[in-house]
């Protein structure tokens, strides 16, 4: 709100509140950020939050004195508050002594995080009846120091240095009984673990890329990764030079040109290992860098399927056979349509039910691929399938989308998709979160519907109310008022 004009002083609420000396230490420290100057800030924030969190801590000891028996020291010194001394509370608790790992049965097994992150695969490794398995890799790797980082139906064990590389990630899969679908990845093991080779870390776990773990091998996949990790120590993993976008566009191209000759497509996952083998790549998750440079650049880049990627040749003599264009209409929600239009003139066409990670299209089409259970919310979603323009019955670049009633109503305007399916998870509008990258081919005032260049049976089809149909029958026509619009 402009109106408080931040930084300024919290009001007085109470003694207990703030003190004078916090109040003084925290607006020094919004004074700083807003300058821009979070560096210099931190201190100042810093020693709001320590008084703060010492007199708080106080404050409660001397109603509760009893609680001291349970801190780590008598005292608590300011100035070790980065360094908490480790304590063993076991005896202290009165549960005697502390057990050893292998004493303890799976329910006691405190290593596991008691945690609703975990909620989600943990349920779909149990109705695939590998719960126990799935609990004692998660168990294994946090007691090697690597940090599992569970999704809705896979956990990834990525190094305490860096939690947004893989070392290797699990999916439940009930099929066949139980089984495991993994992907390893040992030049991850080698640069995290300089004491480990990468044909050691394949030996151990087996081959890179992706994988499948019958019931009966888990056990010694455990063990083998105990074996592996349980004496190496853990490294930064830097050392590397930085690549920039167009470095990984150029080394993917290259590598994508000689991997996969015939376009079938490959995971990014691997596409973003080849580029990391030649350098560093940046950003907080560097699987998403390099799937970002392959959506960026579609027309060096073509998606295949959910995840998949290939080379787009540069000249026509290499490329194969594509099919010709087609001609859908999509329906967009008439209540947002100003909004709407505005992301039109931007290049986006937006769909609505996508205001959540799990509605993109492209994690629904990777569960539906591995007879995973969809939710409610995703069955909806999947309404707009046809967006996903790797399904073979799908939108595809190159086509043209006509929207009706758009800019207003009984007009529609005409776009050519000229990019892959994206989804950004509604953040723009809180929905609407399923995008084709579009061009615009009509005016500012669209088409109207009675426009005397228009067939009868086209203007009839306009009246449907599904979201998205074919009205492929009507592609000369259409092509005609784009050519005209254009001239």
């Amino acid at each position: 709100d402009p109106a408080h004009r931040l930084p300024s002083a919290w009001p007085m609420t109470g003694a207990i509140a703030i003190t004078d000396q916090e109040r003084t230490d925290l607006l020094e420290a919004e004074r700083l950020i807003a300058a821009d100057d979070v560096e210099g800030a931190m201190p100042a924030f810093r020693r709001y939050a320590v008084a703060r969190g010492l007199r708080i801590y106080e404050t409660v000891l001397e109603r509760f004195p009893d609680i001291a028996m349970y801190a780590p020291s008598a005292s608590i010194d300011p100035d070790l508050y980065d360094v908490a001394p480790e304590a063993n509370l076991w005896e202290q608790l009165g549960l005697g002594d502390e057990p050893e790992p292998d004493d303890l049965t799976p329910d006691e097994a405190r290593i596991l995080p008691a945690d609703d992150r975990f909620a989600s695969v943990l349920a779909l490794a149990d109705r695939a009846n590998l719960g126990p398995q799935v609990r004692a890799i998660i168990a294994a790797g946090i007691e090697l120091g690597v940090q599992p980082r569970p999704r809705s139906s896979s956990v990834m064990l990525a190094p305490r240095a860096n939690r947004t590389r893989m070392l290797f990630t699990i999916w439940p899969q009930a099929g066949n009984g139980g089984r495991l679908s993994i992907y390893r990845w040992a030049p991850a093991i080698a640069e995290f673990f300089p004491e480990i080779e990468e044909s050691a870390a394949r030996d151990a776990l087996g081959p890179d890329g992706y994988g499948i773990l019958e019931r009966e091998d888990i056990p010694s996949f455990v063990a083998n990764l105990r074996k592996l990790l349980e004496d190496s120590s853990q490294g930064d993993g830097a050392g590397s030079p930085s690549l920039s976008g167009d470095d990984i566009r150029r080394i993917v191209y290259d590598w994508l040109r000689t991997t996969d000759p015939d376009r079938k497509g490959i995971h990014y996952y691997e596409i973003a290992h080849s580029a990391e083998r030649q350098g560093r790549v940046s950003g907080v998750d560097r699987m998403a860098t390099v799937l970002k440079v392959l959506r960026r650049n579609s027309q060096t880049f073509d998606q295949t399927g959910p995840g998949t990627y290939t080379w787009i040749p540069s000249s026509p003599a290499d490329s194969p056979s594509v099919r010709p264009p087609r001609y859908w209409a999509l329906r967009t929600d008439p209540n947002r349509r100003a909004e709407l239009w505005g992301e039109i003139q931007a290049g986006r066409l937006r769909q609505g039910w996508g205001w959540d990670p799990d509605m993109d299209l492209q994690v629904i089409a990777e569960r539906i691929s591995g007879a995973q259970p969809l939710s409610d919310w995703q069955r909806q979603a999947w309404a707009n399938r046809r967006m996903l323009t790797t399904q073979p019955d799908g939108v595809r670049i190159g086509d043209v989308v006509l929207v009706p009633h758009m800019p207003e109503h009984r007009h529609f305007s005409l776009v050519r998709v000229v990019g892959a399916y994206e989804f950004d998870g509604g953040q723009v509008f809180g929905d609407y979160g399923h995008i084709l990258p579009i061009a615009l081919q009509t005016g500012p005032e669209g088409i109207s519907y009675a426009d005397a260049r228009l067939p009868a049976r086209l203007q009839t089809s306009l009246g449907n109310r599904i979201r998205l149909w074919s009205v492929d029958g009507f592609g000369e026509e259409l092509e005609r008022l784009v050519g005209s619009s254009n001239e």
